[in-house]
């Protein structure tokens, strides 16, 4: 058993890939839990007497299942998700976008609803019309393409924001079958920069964190905490990967 471990919590839509090799090659052992069973979470989690945890997803309830656990790395780590935002807003509004939408996994994830907040103060911050009817979220992909793309298309969204990766793609599928052209009628922009996006149809433009040093900086936050160090928060500054699922806006 690994004296020091790091966990996260269990999304299908992150890719922790990078941040597990980070670990396996300092000896550091890699588990997910999932919170939606805090039982099953809890049999994960009680084997390991360090833990560090990324998303600050430890409730009470699962605590309290958790006498033996001796150390929680309370370290918020990732991408500055007010700067992407802003970023993103501000590159649809360079190009002429100023009905854009926003897709979000559901916001009881402390990353997506950060994102969802970052969404709408980014819009104000650039002088963009920010109601709440412009935005959707769920826990079911399905249900974003059902329901709520639908209805961004429907108040005249010329583009659409999504909180990861493979909500955009889903996004960029349901916009052709329903016979709109990506970027030509509608710009589709991406966040996170997972494998999948240079590989889209057409090529996803996103929001990159850098996943190597976020893994890199789970570690040495986990070192610390071992030495009685107990930072706080470290926010990785996002960049904007052009490829080809935006566009600028052509009047019709």
């Amino acid at each position: 058993m690994s004296k020091l471990i790091m966990a996260v919590t269990d999304c299908e839509h992150i890719d922790y890939t990078q941040e597990r090799e980070v670990c396996e090659a300092n000896g550091i052992g890699f588990v997910k839990y999932d919170l939606r069973d805090e039982d099953e979470a809890a049999k994960v989690l009680q084997e390991y007497p360090v833990v560090g945890n990324q998303y600050l997803k430890m409730t009470d309830s699962l605590m309290d299942k958790l006498p033996n656990l001796k150390c929680i790395v309370r370290y918020g780590m990732g991408v500055d998700n007010v700067e992407a935002m802003k970023m993103g807003v501000q590159y649809l509004k360079s190009l002429g976008h100023h009905r854009i939408g926003y897709l979000s996994s559901a916001l009881d994830a402390h990353i997506f609803r950060q994102r969802y907040q970052a969404f709408f103060s980014a819009m104000h911050q650039c002088g963009l019309e920010a109601e709440p009817e412009i935005a959707g979220n769920s826990y079911h992909i399905s249900e974003c393409m059902s329901t709520h793309l639908p209805r961004l298309l429907e108040r005249g969204c010329t583009a659409i924001m999504c909180s990861h990766d493979l909500l955009a793609h889903s996004a960029m599928i349901h916009c052709r079958e329903r016979g709109l052209r990506v970027p030509e009628d509608i710009s589709i922009l991406g966040f996170d920069d997972i494998p999948l996006c240079r590989y889209t149809f057409p090529p996803l433009t996103t929001i990159r964190q850098d996943r190597i040093n976020i893994g890199k900086s789970g570690f040495y936050a986990m070192l610390n905490q071992l030495n009685n160090v107990h930072p706080s928060s470290l926010l990785l500054h996002p960049e904007l990967i052009e490829r080809a699922s935006c566009a600028a806006i052509t009047e019709k």
